[in-house]
């Protein structure tokens, strides 16, 4: 790098931490590599000089860096099909990750702005990634918080949620820095180290055995192994309904069984017959499966509770649809100059449920579904005014391989169940399927990419958590404290270069 400009040499260090950062997030989950990384961009923009790179190119050239790293799952959905796809593969990524480090970019301009270059950094990156859940729907995938979710750390989310914990992790930085810059580096190092080990140390305290207070009810998690491009193909969708059937069948029966996402090869409405042979193997056993559902003309994403009186009733519809995926943005708009939107299925786009809800069984009580995507946003999983008994996940992963995607997507769900104090039952098409307790451990589990099905007991729910109270006003309570903080300091740097003139 001796031959290359201090601009360029600076791009590619940043490019290059960036990668390192997201190294925290799953299958790696190496937090200390993430943090050392996010610390050595705080540091890096706090000795940037004037006439060098900009605030928003720092931000951004970092954030692409990591968004490359924990994103690029997103190449799987274009390889399943890849003679006519793979070419577009590259180019996803690189949009999807180039967008989502504009958040970063402008959280970087941000903390600029209001002149301090460490906690108002810190405060700049957290509004970026608390907007970036909300967003145009928002998109809140591999948070900074994320990095803690196999520590005991994680449990800061009861508090704070992930939002909260991912201005932490920021704040965390911002603070080793402040010490790096005034009394040296074993200085910063100790107050980094005693500040991990008093929340390694609370989190650890917090958690609590739960095992001798299981419910009696038994869960069955059904999780059929269909490829995506054998799912829907006409040829081996049914193999894998039939399989699910006879997972379904085995002794002894269960209360309830659940299956994933979409398990039925055809909507419900022409299903009568698949029914009926679910109805003979779910004797004596309610069953929870996901299905499309066609209501007018318009087809939702849905959830169908088959109770013990053999009476199918959707109970819910997915309402945080995929964009670009289950629905094209601004479509309404875009029909005016003729541009349609063509899902892969019907030639529709999906419907929208009304949002986060509740519905009742006898089996698990108030039940607060999710499907798919949803779990990644924290708002989904908590309803205003009643508290569920139970969060139920179904979902469909195969899209997204075997790696990198499916585990990243069960630590958000894991986080969810931290965030509410609730159980997380989780099933997947191609997995992981497990069960999850309130403190977001995965007590057990059908392994990624294997066929089969798993009897749990239900874990009971914990009190509710002061996130699950009040929700992200935990986070947005957490940022004006951190903007103070940013006020204050940059008052004293003021104050101190006054008495010097």
């Amino acid at each position: 790098m001796a031959s290359l400009s201090p601009k360029v040499q600076t791009r590619a260090l940043l490019f290059i931490l960036g990668i390192a950062a997201s190294l925290g997030q799953a299958p790696f989950s190496l937090w200390p590599i993430s943090i050392g990384a996010l610390v050595s961009f705080f540091l890096l923009q706090f000795r940037a000089a004037e006439g060098e790179l900009g605030p928003f190119q720092h931000g951004w050239i970092f954030g692409f860096g990591y968004f490359v790293g924990a994103i690029n799952w997103i190449l799987e959905p274009f390889l399943i099909d890849a003679s006519s796809h793979a070419w577009m593969a590259p180019f996803a990524l690189a949009l999807m990750a180039g967008g989502l480090a504009v958040f970063w970019g402008v959280g970087a301009k941000l903390g600029q702005l209001l002149g301090d270059k460490t906690y108002s950094l810190a405060f700049g990156l957290g509004i970026a990634e608390l907007a970036r859940g909300y967003i145009l729907t928002g998109f809140p995938w591999a948070l900074a918080g994320y990095v803690w979710m196999d520590t005991p750390v994680a449990q800061l989310a009861s508090l704070v949620g992930v939002y909260g914990l991912t201005n932490l992790t920021f704040v965390l930085a911002a603070i080793f820095v402040e010490i790096y810059v005034r009394r040296g580096i074993f200085s910063a190092t100790a107050m980094g180290c005693v500040l991990i080990l008093a929340s390694w140390s609370w989190g650890t305290y917090r958690i609590t055995d739960l095992q001798a207070l299981e419910t009696s009810k038994v869960i069955r998690l059904v999780q059929p192994n269909a490829p995506q491009q054998e799912k829907w193909h006409p040829e081996h969708s049914l193999k894998f309904f039939a399989l699910m059937l006879e997972y379904s069948a085995a002794e002894p029966k269960p209360d309830i069984i659940i299956w994933p996402e979409t398990a039925l090869p055809i909507p419900v409405e022409y299903a009568s017959e698949l029914l009926d042979h679910i109805r003979v193997v779910t004797k004596n056993s309610a069953i929870l499966f996901g299905a499309l559902r066609f209501d007018g003309e318009q087809y939702f994403n849905s959830i169908i509770y088959l109770d013990q009186n053999e009476v199918a009733v959707p109970v819910y519809d997915k309402h945080h649809l995929v964009p670009f995926g289950e629905y094209l943005p601004f479509e309404s708009y875009l029909r005016r100059w003729g541009v349609e939107f063509v899902s892969q299925l019907f030639g529709l786009g999906f419907g929208v449920g009304p949002g986060p809800s509740l519905f009742m069984t006898k089996e698990l009580g108030a039940v607060l579904p999710l499907i798919c995507y949803e779990a990644v946003f924290p708002q989904n999983a908590r309803v205003s005014g009643a508290r569920a008994d139970v969060l139920v996940q179904i979902t469909n992963d195969a899209w997204f391989g075997t790696n990198f995607g499916p585990q990243q997507h069960l630590k958000k769900a894991q986080m969810r169940s931290i965030e509410q104090g609730l159980t997380l039952i989780r099933v997947a098409n191609t997995g992981i399927s497990g069960v999850v307790d309130p403190y977001g451990r995965l007590i057990d589990s059908i392994a990624l990419n294997q066929a089969g099905f798993l009897d749990a007991q239900m874990p009971p729910m914990i009190q509710a958590p002061f996130y699950a109270r009040i929700g992200d006003w935990a986070s947005i309570i957490l940022l004006c404290f951190l903007l103070g903080m940013s006020f204050w300091k940059r008052t004293e740097t003021l104050r101190v270069d006054l008495k010097t003139k």
